[in-house]
């Protein structure tokens, strides 16, 4: 969020648009200031943002999550192998003059053509928290089908869940009444495992939710005092439309089977109901079968000091098995 606030603040005082991914090039005032100075027609917008292109192995493509930019793995890759080489995959429409993909599929299809400007033969190795999970593994299926090979796929604390739009109308609504009953047990039975004090965020964060659906808003973020206050304000309409194609999607993916395997790192501490706690679903789906890594925290901080080190660990050596395999 400070770093939307930041890139909002120089866009507004300075009439020049960065994308937020610059921030890992350019993390000095010095470097950003170089940046400003250049003539805006060759800053250069794309899905992919080298993050650390330099390294002997085949490289890691990271996609982001629904926050659309790949920021969230900033301080996982510094414990990441030196030799290992890492892209991130930033959603299309940031610049907000690129029309955004509302399809899973479209997207993936999209990101595999960026990731083929790198490496057109593979084997490919893709990763992706949330959202970026299920374009991940959209993309390896469709690489699977054009015969490519797929060496290592990771989720990142995502499911399988699928779009229940394909449904009749019985079966859909049957569906949604037996996830609300227990969606609703869930809460109940977790909330009062919750220490006293976890309590009393559990509260503020379910009314915060609900207050904000009554409203009918998305997350707002302020754009006059983001940056003194530390609250939120409301996103240009640009971004506004770029979040609703990507959320459209990923309510929208039907999910197919895949024929390789699953990488699924999820977060100790559940902080949401899952239908399928054990693998996510995921095992419904690959046919190569899951490969389930535990990693400390829940959803929100699962790249947060300590957890990025551990994290990271864990992700080098399955990923260094599954490419060496």
């Amino acid at each position: 969020m400070i770093a939307v606030a930041l890139m909002l603040k120089i866009e507004k005082d300075l009439n020049i648009r960065l994308p937020l991914a610059s921030l890992f090039e350019r993390s000095t005032i010095h470097l950003l200031a170089q940046l400003i100075d250049q003539d805006s027609d060759t800053i250069e917008w794309r899905s992919l943002v080298p993050i650390r292109p330099e390294g002997m192995k085949k490289p890691l493509f990271l996609i982001h999550g629904l926050g659309l930019n790949v920021l969230l793995y900033t301080t996982v890759i510094n414990f990441l192998d030196p030799q290992q080489p890492v892209y991130g995959l930033q959603a299309k429409g940031l610049n907000g003059v690129d029309e955004p993909l509302d399809t899973i599929e479209e997207i993936a299809a999209y990101y595999i053509t960026e990731i083929q400007t790198i490496d057109n033969e593979g084997p490919y190795a893709l990763a992706g928290f949330s959202l970026g999970g299920r374009i991940a593994y959209e993309m390896a299926r469709q690489l699977d089908e054009m015969g490519k090979k797929v060496s290592f796929l990771g989720v990142l604390d995502a499911t399988a869940e699928g779009s229940v739009n394909q449904f009749s109308f019985m079966k859909r609504n049957k569906y949604r009444l037996k996830f609300s009953i227990n969606y609703i047990l869930w809460n109940i039975l977790n909330f009062f495992h919750e220490p006293n004090q976890t309590k009393l965020s559990v509260i503020r964060r379910r009314w915060n939710g609900l207050e904000k659906k009554i409203r009918g808003i998305d997350i707002k973020i302020q754009k006059n005092d983001l940056v003194s206050k530390g609250r939120q304000s409301e996103l240009p309409k640009f971004l506004r439309r770029v979040h609703r194609a990507n959320r459209r999607a990923n309510r929208n993916y039907v999910i197919r089977p895949y024929n390789g395997t699953v990488h699924l790192y999820k977060a100790k501490k559940q902080t949401f109901y899952i239908p399928e706690p054990e693998d996510y679903g995921w095992n419904r789906v690959a046919k190569g079968g899951v490969i389930v890594h535990e990693i400390p925290g829940e959803h929100s901080n699962t790249f947060a000091p300590p957890n990025d080190k551990y994290f990271a660990n864990i992700l080098q050596k399955s990923l260094d098995e599954s490419m060496n395999n």
